[in-house]
């Protein structure tokens, strides 16, 4: 059936092949008893679907666990990349899950494994894995410099799929807009090219995040991301749809849509187990409720998400930045000058820190409380 390469990726039958995958599984649940009976390729390979479906599925407690028993698992040796693989996968749902620390570690260990191999395909997608993991932790540097390795190894000027998305957001977060844009625009191609389906939308969220930060309405990105969501139940779409819905009502002025969508976004986001998503969400409700105005409300949403942020398993730098900020504006809007201008004092040393391109409006708060 091709796999999720065809299954999901062309077709966006998610939870057609999550039943398939599920279905290769004892009674118990077991990962290690999946596939009995098969050759241990073959259930190496399986149990890596499964995974990857569950995921996409929002599961990410399952795909977790799956992956995580599967790492320690004699199969995953049978090929040279599959550890490496099972590692990169390893890093993607830890960071859905806001364990910004583990994301790290695993994917060093990915990074390590791909240059044991010496294969430069799975060394590429292991050095974005490490760079996405230190660009959130706020390393941005070594991120820069992952990112520029990454590239070298290929023949072509850009990264694309997965590692091309992660690349395109490194730039939007530094606020590099050009460079976003062409890499989303570039990625875009190759994914038409090779009829990748499910990757239409995921670059449509890129471009929908380069309208905002534009001034322009992202409302055809939504279309096109909610179009592939009705059909497929793809968790992280949805969420984002989520978000891009709700910045884009708050920009004119329709606050009752914006806090329905974030509201929506929220309560999906939570159930799943997503850390950095409602870190996002948060921020963007604290905006709404000053607006509306309530700023009781919006500061604790920003207190929400910079707890979130800063909690010691995710040590979020960018959350914990615009939280700060977000904190302080509520501060500010209460009266309470003095802790707006911790809070504030709080987001710039954190937006210094990573390069935010927002610095200057911290800078600018700070000076308005004097």
């Amino acid at each position: 059936m091709g796999a999720s390469d065809h299954v999901a990726r062309k077709l966006g039958e998610y939870a057609r092949s999550y039943r398939i995958m599920h279905g290769f599984l004892p009674m118990s649940g077991d990962p290690k008893g999946f596939g009995a009976g098969l050759e241990p390729l073959w259930q190496s390979l399986g149990i890596n679907e499964l995974g990857l479906m569950a995921q996409l599925l929002g599961r990410l407690h399952e795909a977790a666990d799956i992956w995580s028993e599967h790492a320690d698992d004699a199969r995953c040796s049978i090929l040279d990349s599959s550890i490496t693989i099972v590692l990169q996968n390893t890093c993607g749902v830890a960071l859905d899950l806001g364990r910004l620390g583990v994301a790290l570690a695993v994917a060093r260990k990915a990074v390590a494994e791909a240059q044991r191999v010496h294969g430069d395909i799975q060394r590429t997608s292991s050095l974005c894995c490490r760079a996405t993991a230190q660009h959130q932790l706020g390393d941005i540097a070594a991120a820069r410099e992952d990112f520029a390795a990454a590239v070298a190894l290929q023949n072509k000027p850009m990264l694309d799929s997965l590692n091309g998305q992660w690349h395109a957001h490194h730039h939007l977060d530094l606020g590099n807009i050009a460079v976003s844009r062409a890499i989303t625009e570039a990625g875009l191609a190759v994914a038409q090219d090779n009829a990748w389906n499910r990757e239409f939308p995921v670059w449509h969220a890129l471009f929908g995040r380069l309208a905002l930060a534009e001034g322009q309405d992202p409302s055809r990105h939504i279309a096109e991301i909610r179009a592939w969501t009705a059909h497929t139940g793809d968790m992280q779409l949805i969420l984002e749809a989520h978000h891009l819905a709700a910045r884009a009502a708050l920009a004119r002025g329709d606050l009752p849509t914006a806090r329905a969508e974030v509201d929506d976004g929220l309560r999906q986001a939570r159930l799943c187990g997503y850390r950095l998503r409602p870190i996002e969400l948060l921020v963007t409700l604290s905006t709404i409720d000053l607006a509306w105005p309530d700023a009781g409300r919006a500061l604790a949403a920003a207190r929400e998400a910079l707890d979130l942020a800063t909690a010691p398993d995710c040590q979020d730098a960018w959350g914990a930045a615009d939280a700060a900020h977000a904190w302080g504006l509520a501060f500010e809007a209460l009266g309470e000058r003095e802790h707006a201008h911790r809070a504030f004092a709080q987001a710039l040393a954190v937006r210094e820190h990573i390069e935010h391109p927002q610095t200057d409006v911290t800078r600018a708060a700070l000076a308005r409380l004097g």
